[in-house]
């Protein structure tokens, strides 16, 4: 007999409080208030592993004196030494930590896919003996033949629906692993198949969640994003394999801690309503909200602009492994966290648009057309002037939420990825982010989950290094981070830069500080303008 986790409190709260009107109406905050603690509930978890030849290539990893090993798909260099690990040795080290943090109740299940998809094991409850037999098939996944994660995802859809039994009390999940870009499409395209998939199921929900961590840099984000989203789960962003055990640790975390799925809250009011933070809603004479899963203390918050004073009535939907739930949400919540809430939330709704602005299609990076950077600028410094211009702009949270989106990150390389990564997180109210370059900025990211993307222009902005690189300082044609709340873009020549954390792909821009080390023990002392005749100084290290 399969054993079964204790008994658990799933007494679900809501609450609703209003704000203060300003200029794009009145903000109302609905909360959704699961029991605290730290519970688990039973899970069937299936890992859909990319096995394509890709997955064969070197990982990379960065050491503690910043020199990167190997050479993960994306990324090359002479000083690039290989340690032996592929990327596909990096999937299953998660794998293992996967296994190594379930419990007895627990089932997991794994599909790989390449040309087609196989199934590698079926779900298999996780006591001593099923560790053992799921360890050992973890050998099978070799890497060879192309990218079909279509036929990957729905194989592992199919595996998890006919594993319920008619048996809805477990909670079910999808974590899909992939290095590239899907090369074997459907027609329809994969996020359209996934919709039409979750229209036909029953109550035209998925039966699980879907999560996707994505390994490297040439990654089709805004697809892994986009399916994670829809599968109401998280997409994480790997580039350095050393960050896999931390990412699979708190990915299964929230997991293992979901209490509730189906979690729907549904609105009424006489005004118009606006609905922030990129849920996934419909409006008729009603406003619902999907907000999928629900982890034991972790509140999720939902922020609505009504179009002039008014009520909103607040009702909140769930299923729990004991049964269907509903709450009325109450008045009387603490309306000091409106302000906060309602910036975070439009945050994402600005870090989406910029993303939008910066999508350039098929055509026009055939015709070498560069990406409109200003565009995405414009939007992320009025979400900023705004945030500083609010009356909770001197709260904690807020500062965590300045210093993101003022920030520290690549703009299109890493930043593409990370900044998918950050309206997942953004949305979910899920610590997912995992990687950044300076441990303070990663620990305020963490905290606050929001989004990161700053730029301004300052072509021929460039580093003064300790010493010379290759004989050479970097040309001008790169430009540099200079201030730690302003970041430089760069429309670069060439495809590398030495001195850079990394790689620079071209036509992506990077950031750094006076000071701070590169990986090759190379440190920047100044950094000038040399646009005119006269090189200007514009920031230094010191004397």
């Amino acid at each position: 007999m399969q054993p079964e986790p204790e008994p658990v409190d799933t007494a679900i709260g809501a609450s609703v409080a209003l704000g203060t009107p300003g200029a794009d109406g009145v903000p109302v905050l609905v909360s959704v208030e699961p029991p605290p603690g730290s519970a688990r509930t039973a899970s069937d978890i299936c890992c859909v592993v990319d096995v394509s030849g890709s997955m064969s290539n070197d990982a990379l990893l960065q050491g503690e004196d910043g020199t990167m090993w190997g050479a993960m798909k994306g990324l090359s260099s002479p000083r690039s030494t290989s340690h032996g690990l592929s990327v596909l040795d990096i999937v299953k080290h998660a794998l293992r930590t996967i296994i190594a943090n379930l419990d007895d109740f627990d089932r997991l299940a794994c599909v790989s896919y390449s040309n087609s998809a196989k199934e590698i094991f079926p779900l298999t409850t996780m006591t001593d003996n099923g560790r053992r037999l799921t360890e050992s098939k973890l050998d099978d996944l070799h890497a060879d033949g192309m990218t079909n994660l279509w036929d990957g995802l729905q194989s592992g859809l199919q595996l998890l629906k006919n594993g319920q039994d008619g048996d809805h009390s477990r909670r079910q999940h999808i974590l899909l692993f992939t290095d590239g870009m899907p090369n074997i499409n459907p027609p329809r395209g994969i996020l359209p198949m996934l919709k039409r998939l979750k229209e036909k199921s029953e109550g035209r929900k998925l039966p699980c969640t879907v999560s996707t961590f994505g390994f490297g840099y040439e990654l089709d984000s805004a697809l892994l994003n986009d399916l994670a989203m829809e599968g109401f789960g998280a997409y994480a962003f790997i580039p350095d394999a050393g960050f896999v055990g931390t990412v699979f640790v708190n990915a299964m975390s929230n997991l293992l801690a979901t209490m509730a799925r189906d979690v729907v809250v549904t609105l009424r009011s006489t005004r118009k309503m606006t609905v922030l933070g990129g849920h996934q809603i419909s409006q008729n004479e009603v406003t619902t909200i999907d907000l999928g899963t629900l982890q034991f203390g972790q509140t999720k918050d939902v922020v609505v602009m009504l179009d002039g004073e008014g009520e909103v009535e607040a009702m909140v939907e769930y299923l729990t492994p004991t049964g269907p739930g509903r709450v009325a949400a109450r008045g009387g919540a603490d309306p000091s966290r409106v302000e906060p809430q309602r910036l975070r939330l439009k945050a994402v709704d600005s870090i989406q648009q910029a993303m939008n602005a910066l999508k350039l299609t098929a055509m026009d990076r055939a015709n070498g057309k560069p990406l409109p950077l200003e565009d995405a600028d414009g939007i992320i410094k009025a979400m900023v002037s705004e945030i500083k211009t609010s009356t909770a702009c001197n709260e904690e949270a807020m500062t965590g939420l300045l210093e993101d989106l003022d920030g520290q990150d690549c703009a299109q390389r890493q930043g593409g990825a990370f900044i998918t990564l950050q309206i997942g997180a953004g949305s979910t109210a899920q610590h997912t982010l995992q990687w950044l370059e300076d441990d303070t900025f990663i620990n305020v990211a963490i905290k606050h989950a929001t989004g990161t993307l700053r730029g301004s222009r300052k072509k021929g902005a460039i580093p003064i290094f300790n010493r010379v690189l290759n004989g050479t300082d970097c040309d001008e044609t790169w430009s540099w981070h200079v201030d730690p709340k302003e970041v430089s873009w760069a429309e670069v020549a060439t495809e590398v830069c030495d001195a850079s954390p990394g790689y620079i792909e071209k036509n992506s821009g990077w950031l750094t500080s006076p000071g701070k080390w590169c990986p090759w023990t190379v440190s920047v002392l100044r950094v000038e303008d040399r646009r005119s005749a006269q090189p200007q100084l514009i920031e230094s290290k010191g004397p």
